[in-house]
């Protein structure tokens, strides 16, 4: 069971990631229309391409998922590489979130996840410092 949940969550993670990089491509493969030219002054174009966006932040959410279920299967699992996993992460999916911010979605609500991603980043990178100082420091 344990080798499906990894294979899963590799599987997962790639699906994952190929959406939040090529959310535009996998977009106009999936619903089989070309995307509109994204102006700002063009309501349908913009609500096309907050659709993107919304499957570009979707992708980085299940790489992380992926990720996590991945590196939590392991034979022996080490809290260390979980925390660097969740770190990353998030890392990803704050990035993701807030280049969509800034090119497509410019609200309140984005503002708003980009700063919970990066309070998400901040908190496991500051336990994965924590338990790097940990072992470093007991040896």
């Amino acid at each position: 069971m344990r080798v499906l949940i990894r294979i899963l969550g590799f599987l997962v993670a790639s699906l994952g990631f190929g959406l939040a990089l090529w959310g535009p491509p996998a977009f106009e493969r999936l619903s089989g229309h070309s995307l509109p030219i994204p102006v700002a002054t063009d309501p349908a174009a913009m609500t096309v391409w907050s659709g993107v966006a919304f499957v570009r932040v979707f992708g980085a959410v299940l790489f992380g998922i992926g990720a996590t279920l991945w590196a939590s299967h392991a034979r022996n699992p080490r809290p260390r590489a979980l925390h660097a996993v969740l770190f990353v992460s998030f890392l990803f999916a704050g990035l993701i979130v807030w280049a969509q911010q800034v090119a497509i979605w410019g609200n309140t609500v984005g503002w708003v996840l980009v700063g919970v991603f990066g309070a998400l980043a901040i908190s496991t990178g500051i336990a994965l410092a924590r338990s790097d100082n940990r072992t470093s420091g007991s040896k």
